[in-house]
């Protein structure tokens, strides 16, 4: 639910690839930590904690593609929520 609330909320047109850019991206928001703290919130009561196997798990995933992908990832020149 936080994903959908979150990730590739925006779009734009890069002329120059003649493509359609949505961001930002899921693999952005778990590296800054926003899509983990918005999934807290829909994580059972505010009492609970949020598991830490889970943002573990999903921080290396994610490191590890980045990893995988090298300097040809898009997300590098993916633009930021002040560019618009």
């Amino acid at each position: 639910k936080a994903a959908k609330e979150l990730c590739y909320t925006r779009k734009y047109y890069d002329v120059s690839t003649d493509k359609i850019i949505y961001f930002p991206s899921i693999t952005k928001l778990i590296v800054n930590y926003d899509l983990l703290e918005k999934a807290t919130e829909y994580y059972y009561d505010e009492e609970d904690e949020f598991p830490s196997e889970y943002s573990m798990g999903l921080r290396d995933v994610t490191f590890a593609r980045i990893e995988a992908e090298g300097s040809d990832d898009e997300d590098e020149g993916e633009m930021d929520d002040d560019m618009m």
